[in-house]
């Protein structure tokens, strides 16, 4: 008896998963074949549009992941170099000094020991850190210049 059942059980269950995999649930609950959702589907559709990626970096302060999707890389490109220092407390009053003058701008701190360096922005071209560089010495920072670097590209994702 116990053969049976199981023989039986062995027969009916492929076939069984076989009709519940060839269908699918749409949005109203339909069932529609599994291919016919296949053809359908768009990954694009899921993605935000371009203002509602902007919303998602601006809650996420600038932290450019979306369902854990990145849609950020790293490349060579150019930074203007403000100031540089080995003390610490010089370091301090100048990165308080940076954020207030530069409020919408990316500014960066890297530490080659023994010395701290400001950086600001992330410029793909040399040419768009040299308009940069023009605003930022009519703000008074007449030492800053362009150094190449690797910078943070975010990319918008394409509707």
């Amino acid at each position: 008896m116990l053969m049976r059942f199981l023989l039986l059980a062995v027969i009916i269950t492929p076939a069984i998963w076989s009709q519940e995999r060839d269908t699918v649930a749409s949005g109203g609950r339909q069932m529609i074949p599994l291919s016919e959702a296949e053809a359908k589907f768009n990954p694009r559709d899921f993605l935000p549009t371009p203002k509602e990626f902007e919303e998602i970096l601006r809650a996420q302060e600038g932290d450019s992941t979306f369902f854990g999707i990145r849609f950020t890389e790293e490349a060579q490109g150019f930074r203007i170099q403000l100031f540089a220092t080995e003390k610490p407390l010089e370091m301090q009053a100048v990165r308080e000094q940076l954020r207030v003058d530069f409020p919408d701008d990316k500014i960066y701190l890297s530490y080659d020991q023994p010395i701290y360096k400001f950086r600001l922005g992330d410029f793909e071209t040399r040419e768009e850190a040299r308009r940069k560089l023009q605003e930022v010495t009519e703000r008074g920072y007449r030492s800053a210049w362009i150094v190449p670097d690797r910078i943070v590209i975010i990319r918008r994702p394409v509707r």
